[in-house]
Parts: C-alpha cells; structure tokens; sequence
C-alpha cells in the first residue's frame, strides 16, 4: 500500500498454475468481485491444462489475460532487428547476432542496448562494429569481463579486482549471477553433446557461439569437466537463492565465492554436487 494513495497492487506468483482447491476459490472470488481500488496480478509458469480451471477462466471473464512466450536463442537475433526497427535502427546480420550473443535471454538488456545505440547514433544502418564499441562502454568492468577472464582461467586476484569494480559501478548482483550461470549451462550443455559424439565445431555452431568467442569456450571446454560444471551450476542455484532473499547470505559475497570455486574447479576437475 502506498503511503499517499488509497489503491493497492496484489501480486501473487505462482510456481505452477495449482493454486489448490482453496486458492483457486480465493482468486475467483476475487476475480468475479473486483475492488476498483485493488489490483490483483497472477504471475505463473505456462498453464496447460490449468487453463480449463475455473479460477482461470474466472480471470479471463472479468480481467485479462496476457501469455508472454519466451524468445528462443535461434529467434532473438531477429527479435533484436524488428524491435530495432521501432527505433528506427536497421542491424546488420552479425550485428545482431552479436547483440543477442551477449544478451542471450535478457531482453530488458537488448532493449536497453537498443535505445542506447539510437541515442548515440541516431537512425539508420548499424554494423557489427558499432554494436560491439557500444556494449563495450556499457561498463568498466562488464559482466563480459568477468565470465570471460573465468573462462580464461585468470588470476584469483583478477576475477576479484572485476568483481569489486561491478559492486562499485552499482551493477546489480543478478545480473552478474545471471551472465555467469548463463555461461555454465552453455558449457555444461556443449560438454554434453561432445560427450555424445559431436564435432566441435558444428557443437559451437549450434549453440551459436559467437565466432570471436569461440577460441575462449574451446580453452573452457577443455579445463571443465561435466561434474564440474554441474557442481558449479549447483553453486550458481544457491548464489541464486541468496540474491533473491531465499537463503542468508551476502550477494556480492556469495558471488566472489562462486568465481573462485570455478576458476579451482578449472585446475583440477574434481568438484561434486552434493
């Protein structure tokens, strides 16, 4: 409730759609009762067959329902070009693939790498070049940095001195969680189809990794071993939980904990998640 106004927001997030017997009774009444000074939002993974539910279409009957579908990697290139578009921007091919490479699943960050690129440029054609000098300023220290000195398999004392400069710099620890779990799940994912026999290349080529990063994930590939970067993901689920208020704990922390476990994890393969 604010403290100057009188109407209020309800946000209720759900895991999966099933609310229970007395929840979804609680949020049709709710629905078929509208408080012109209350505003409910029902958050929720897809519905499937919960869209049948009474609370559901009690919902649709009497509000709105938005379903937001997520933009795959293979759709966000071209995600990136037509919301470019809007501002009168046109990317090139490699420009947005670059783009997409790394914001990979955060379109808030593409969106606000977009507008930037129409502030400082204006309208009109936008190369690879351009996009890759704008994403570079975004920070002293980038995230970028970061996962690409850990991949690398930098200094201890490097993987800190990048991280302290993102805390001073005011970027937020989720963002850092999320770049870094972002780059596990790839490598745990592109380990496990060469375990299976794929070919390098042809692997990196269906993950789309960027051609110039693709040098540093190789070196990746060869440092991590499966257990390891399952047990890293591990780790990446708890800093997760931490950031979020779950578990106790200091993000920033938590997240200098996480660096330093996987540029060891790195040396000697031996990590397991328990």
């Amino acid at each position: 409730l604010s403290l100057f106004a009188t109407r209020r927001i309800l946000e209720l997030r759900l895991d999966k759609p099933k609310p229970g017997a007395l929840g979804g009774r609680s949020i049709r009444a709710l629905a078929e009762s509208p408080d012109p000074d209350r505003l409910l939002l029902v958050v929720t993974s897809k519905l499937g067959v919960a869209a049948a539910s009474a609370w559901v279409k009690a919902i649709q009957a009497n509000g709105v329902l938005v379903q937001v579908w997520p933009v795959e990697r293979r759709d966000l290139a071209s995600w990136i070009q037509t919301r470019a578009a809007r501002s009168k921007l046109e990317l090139a091919n490699d420009a947005a693939e670059l783009l997409a490479d790394r914001v990979e699943g955060n379109l808030l960050a593409a969106d606000q790498e977009i507008k930037k690129l129409a502030l400082v440029r204006g309208e009109g054609k936008v190369d690879v070049e351009a996009v890759a000098d704008s994403v570079a300023m975004s920070a002293r220290f980038d995230v970028f940095n970061l996962t690409d000195a850990l991949m690398g398999g930098r200094t201890p004392r490097r993987a800190v001195e990048i991280l302290e400069g993102l805390r001073t710099e005011d970027v937020l620890p989720a963002l850092v969680s999320w770049a870094l779990t972002r780059e596990l799940t790839l490598l745990a994912r592109i380990k496990f189809t060469l375990r299976q026999g794929g070919n390098v290349d042809q692997t990196l080529g269906k993950f789309r990794v960027w051609p110039r990063r693709q040098l540093v994930v190789k070196r990746a590939l060869e440092r991590f071993s499966q257990e390891s970067l399952n047990a890293l993901l591990c780790q990446a689920a708890e800093v997760d939980r931490i950031i979020k208020g779950v578990d106790k704990g200091q993000p920033w922390d938590a997240l200098t904990q996480l660096a330093l476990a996987l540029l060891e994890a790195g040396r000697h393969k031996t990590q397991r998640c328990v």
